[in-house]
């Protein structure tokens, strides 16, 4: 069983720590939502740790204290962080990615390390802070590991098709058009047709095209491995699709309406869907990888405008105005986080991530209290991203205005999802609403912009009602 952690309020001072400093000092740290590592620049022992960097090691705080620098690490790799240790204090400040550090069960973590020069009462320190990568760098190994297999073909870059690859697959499958010169000039001539730049869902609808026009079929269309919905189609408008011939291809279906009788001439065209199909999904896949690279350091950079804001502001940040922005920061910054992560959005992820990062740090210094109940609902991106902006907006409400002149009380979030709709809710004790509810029109500027983020991006509804407490409800479809 592991010892109890401690954060840092509850340890005596840091040898950092000044007075007029102190708060500043706990803001910095025990704000962060990464592990924080101090060690004196000229030693390299460690001076103080945050309660995140205790949990990232998995040993109790006061027990990292007092550690050299090197034993964070790999043994074997100790003199190399020795010489980055000394080369963080020359230059000042370092950022440094694929580092690893020892758990205590001896496994190692990587992580992305920002270090960077403080001082305070004459002495001089380094301070790391120690992000924990493991779940970014499964996810980017799945999806390169995705992308080889995709791969595998020796031809063009991924995404685009070139005759000379085309007519490599046509002529392995001519033994199926034997007497048929003109079907397989039909076919080289759709090759010709597929060849060049085009790329993406746009190449597969030219494919879908090609399969319609060769094949004589009224519609073609290509679906993903799992999925109902097509990837591409030709014509995209129409009915319900009802397909006469499904061939089957390496993660993925061509499907085909209204013709398809010839075997032959279906086999040899699914193996250019076969190909078109593997060059998209390696595109995909590699987009994929540069969005989440996208989120990471969009993510980097708002975490760390809100710390430098709190280091910089001190007790300022205690004005409602400060104390929303830096809430509007790392709620944003959580976001990103998990859309970084490369794991599906979940609805009770994103809530909690904002509680914890955004939300409780700042309620609790205002005295309430903040519950949050939700349900596991996957979103997409852009819903996650819209339901963040508009839960945060709430929740700051509720936090500015419902508990005047210091006043207690409690911010309850909550999600429900029923019959295809999902429900959150954003209530509080406060003071309430003079009627009952706001009067039409009656929306503050921050309140109509979320308004229209919901009706237009979410195809919801916001209504905000409450004569004890507000009541704000989000209802959009799922």
């Amino acid at each position: 069983m592991s010892a109890p952690l401690r954060s840092t309020a509850e340890r005596p001072k840091s040898k950092l720590m000044t007075k007029g400093s102190e708060g500043r000092y706990h803001l910095l740290m025990e704000g962060a939502n990464d592990a924080i590592f101090v060690a004196d620049a000229a030693t390299g022992v460690i001076l103080d740790v945050n309660t995140r960097a205790a949990e990232l090691l998995g040993m109790p705080a006061e027990r990292i204290i007092g550690m050299h620098q090197t034993q964070l690490h790999p043994k074997e790799d100790a003199e190399r962080y020795r010489k980055m240790f000394l080369e963080h204090v020359r230059s000042g400040k370092a950022v440094a990615g694929d580092m690893l550090v020892r758990h205590r069960s001896g496994r190692p973590v990587p992580v992305e390390i920002s270090a960077s020069v403080i001082e305070s009462g004459g002495k001089k320190a380094i301070q790391g802070i120690f992000r924990d990568i493991s779940e970014r760098k499964k996810a980017k190994q799945a999806l390169k590991q995705r992308v080889r297999e995709l791969s595998r073909e020796p031809a063009a870059p991924a995404g685009m098709l070139h005759e000379r690859d085309l007519l490599r697959h046509l002529s392995e499958q001519q033994s199926a058009l034997i007497g048929g010169t003109m079907r397989r000039a039909s076919l080289s001539a759709a090759a010709r047709r597929l060849s060049g730049g085009r790329a993406g869902e746009d190449l597969l609808r030219a494919v879908c095209r090609e399969a319609c026009r060769i094949l004589g079929a009224k519609r073609a269309a290509i679906v993903l491995r799992g999925s109902s919905d097509p990837l591409a189609a030709w014509p995209q408008a129409g009915d319900r699709f009802k397909p006469t011939a499904r061939v089957r291809l390496p993660g993925g279906t061509l499907l085909i309406e209204g013709d398809g009788r010839d075997k032959g001439m279906l086999r040899c065209f699914a193996a250019v869907a076969s190909l078109a199909l593997h060059r998209s999904l390696a595109e995909r896949h590699m987009a994929e990888l540069a969005v989440m690279e996208s989120h990471h350091h969009l993510a980097n950079t708002l975490q760390g405008v809100g710390m430098l804001l709190r280091m910089r502001c001190g007790e300022k940040c205690r004005r409602p105005a400060l104390r929303t922005a830096l809430a509007s920061l790392s709620a944003a910054a959580a976001s990103h986080r998990l859309a970084a992560s490369g794991k599906p959005m979940n609805l009770e992820e994103l809530v909690q991530g904002l509680g914890s990062e955004a939300w409780g740090p700042m309620l609790s210094e205002t005295g309430i209290a903040l519950h949050l109940r939700t349900v596991s609902v996957s979103l997409a991106g852009r819903q996650a991203t819209c339901l963040a902006m508009v839960l945060n907006e709430l929740v700051m409400n509720a936090a500015e205005h419902a508990f005047p002149e210091g006043r207690a009380g409690s911010v309850r979030v909550s999600a429900s999802k029923r019959d295809g709709r999902l429900a959150l809710v954003v209530a509080d004790d406060g003071v309430g609403l003079p009627d009952g509810r706001l009067p039409a029109g009656k929306f503050g500027l921050g309140l109509q912009i979320m308004q229209r983020i919901v009706e237009e991006e979410l195809g919801g509804r916001l209504t905000i009602t409450g004569k004890r407490g507000v009541r704000s409800r989000v209802e959009i479809p799922v």
